[in-house]
C-alpha cells in the first residue's frame, strides 16, 4: 500500500548532508567542512591541504571530449565576470582559460581526425607563384 510505513528496511546510519550513497564514504583521513557561507571544502589531512573539489568525484571524471556541451569536466568552473566576460578556471591545474574546455576539446579530437595531408601539404596552387625568381 502507498500510505504503509516502510518498517521492513532496517535504520539506516545517520550520514553527513551532502554526503551522496552513490558517491560513497570519502576517502581515508579525508573530511567534509563548511566555510562560514556555507559553502562545501574538502580537507586532506594526508597531505594538510584543502580543496573545493569533492575526491569522490574525481574517479568518476571523463574527458572533456566526452562531456555534454552543457557540463563541464570535473574540477573545472565557469565565471561570467562583468569586465573580463566569461572565462573558464582549472581548479586541478590551476589555469585559467576564455575557450569552453568541452568546445575546445572536442574541437580538437575534429582536428585529429580530419585527414593530415590536408593539413601537412601546401596548397597545390602555391608552387605557380614562384615560376619567376624572387630576387
Amino acid at each position: 500500500a502507498e500510505g504503509a510505513p516502510e518498517e521492513e528496511e532496517p535504520p539506516k546510519p545517520p550520514i553527513k548532508p551532502d554526503e551522496n550513497d552513490e558517491l560513497g564514504p570519502l576517502p581515508d583521513n579525508w573530511e567534509m567542512a563548511y566555510t562560514e557561507k556555507g559553502e562545501v571544502y574538502f580537507i586532506d589531512h594526508n597531505t594538510k591541504t584543502t580543496s573545493w573539489l569533492d575526491p569522490r568525484l574525481a574517479k568518476k571524471a571523463k574527458p572533456p571530449e566526452e562531456c555534454k556541451e552543457d557540463e563541464l569536466p570535473y574540477g573545472w568552473e565557469k565565471i561570467d565576470d562583468p569586465i573580463y566576460g566569461s572565462y573558464y578556471v582549472d581548479h586541478i591545474n590551476r589555469r585559467t582559460q576564455f575557450e569552453n574546455p568541452v568546445l575546445e576539446a572536442k574541437r580538437r579530437l575534429q582536428q585529429q581526425q580530419m585527414p593530415n595531408q590536408d593539413l601537412s601539404q601546401p596548397p597545390q596552387a602555391a608552387p605557380v607563384f614562384r615560376e619567376k625568381p624572387l630576387f
